[in-house]
């Protein structure tokens, strides 16, 4: 694979900046980044390069990338794919790519510092709990490539823009296409592809931001090779910006607690598996991602009229007993939630709890067989729609739910 060609577009005082990359097999990938008004993205390329290199490696090829790129980042990626060989047992790939000089970048007093918002409980711990040390929050959509689609995402990026200001902090929004234009790269995000997704957009954002915080999603003692991981975000880092992990201190749950106790944030927590729903709820409160948050809420007697992006109505923590746990990921946030219920004696949580892990755990072997053939042979997952169609027509032969039925 080899990046061919980039291109900068000014349309309406935003920056469209577009790589194009092509395969050994000849495909071709058109991946844009377009920046707010005003912004202005790094011409460094280095953003290219994360994208690229990671591409490259889920397809099994050598990556070429002509434009120079930061001497620091060149070795990091290589020992970034060591570590998914170590995890995964796909090799790592070879990379030709010329280094630059390492840059002595003057650093000012107060280092420009952000994080990633979403607006996930792991966002908004990692906003709460940093406070004014960040300087700005990183927010960034996927859309096709069309005028409609962009506006599109910076609409909803700007549903996030309030509270950013309330906070004093500067709102840095793009939008993408990597998800949409490279499918392999969005296969594999929870378990490769996510630390990377985020650092190619905060080396986009060079110019405005020294240091990057990336939020945990696994606590210690619970970490599993996954996309984000303290071990790998720091592998991302250049000579311009450093990439961090925060928050493996503390379980979902903990974190949940403390959105809890902000009412800005309870106004705008947005968990859902479906994504940021048009709605006054935005998320569905029925899957399992919205289950656990609710829970977590619940547990510490958050009021539920604080919590307006979820729909109460037919809660009930028995609930969770109707969904189906799929994944090692899933088992860890509901032992989570087991261990805090019995420690607040909430029996109905923990009952509940305990009960979707026992029905879950038949059909643990076919799940694990399933994540396995996912990250050894992500071409596999080119027919994805095909094999979630086949996957789902089994789930309902069994009775396993993804969302609760009320």
């Amino acid at each position: 694979m080899e990046l061919k060609n980039v291109e900068s577009d000014l349309v309406d005082d935003r920056e469209h900046l577009t790589a194009l990359f092509e395969s050994e097999t000849g495909r071709r990938y058109n991946v844009f980044y377009v920046g707010d008004r005003g912004l202005r993205l790094s011409k460094h390329y280095d953003h290219f390069f994360v994208l690229g290199a990671t591409q490259a490696y889920l397809l099994g090829e050598v990556y070429r990338h002509p434009a120079p790129v930061s001497r620091t980042l060149a070795r990091n990626i290589r020992c970034l794919q060591k570590q998914w060989q170590d995890w995964y047992g796909r090799p790592a790939i070879e990379i030709d790519v010329e280094v630059r000089a390492t840059e002595v970048r003057c650093k000012s007093s107060y280092p420009k510092s952000a994080s990633f918002f979403s607006a996930g409980v792991d966002s908004l711990f990692t906003d709460i709990e940093l406070g004014q040390s960040l300087t700005s929050l990183i927010s960034f959509e996927h859309r096709s490539n069309s005028r409609g689609q962009i506006e599109e995402g910076f609409s909803r990026l700007d549903e996030l823009t309030t509270y950013v200001e309330s906070t004093g902090r500067e709102h840095l929004k793009i939008v993408t296409n990597m998800m949409t234009e490279m499918p392999e790269f969005n296969n594999l995000y929870t378990s490769i592809t996510h630390g990377t997704a985020l650092a190619s957009v905060a080396h986009a954002l060079s110019s405005y931001i020294d240091q990057a915080v990336i939020s945990s999603t696994h606590t210690y003692g619970n970490l599993i090779p996954w996309g984000s991981h303290p071990l790998t975000d720091i592998l991302l880092s250049s000579d311009k910006i450093a990439i961090s992990h925060f928050g493996a201190q503390y379980t979902r749950v903990q974190k949940t607690e403390k959105v809890g106790k902000s009412e800005a944030a309870l106004s705008l927590v947005s968990v859902c598996s479906s994504g940021r729903l048009n709605s006054k709820s935005v998320n569905c409160s029925r899957c399992q991602k919205c289950m656990r948050t609710m829970l977590s809420l619940d547990l510490f007697d958050v009021e539920r009229s604080k919590a307006t992006t979820f729909d109460w109505k037919d809660y009930k923590a028995s609930n969770f007993e109707q969904l189906y746990l799929r994944t090692k990921n899933d088992y860890i946030f509901a032992k989570e939630i087991e261990n805090s219920a019995y420690e607040k004696n909430r029996e109905d949580i923990y009952d509940a709890v305990k009960m979707a892990q026992r029905k879950s755990k038949y059909f643990k072997p076919v799940a694990s067989a399933e994540m396995f053939a996912r990250r050894r042979w992500p071409q596999i997952m080119n027919k994805k729609q095909s094999l979630s169609k086949l996957r789902d027509s089994v789930y309902s032969i069994l009775r396993l739910r993804k969302k609760v039925r009320v």
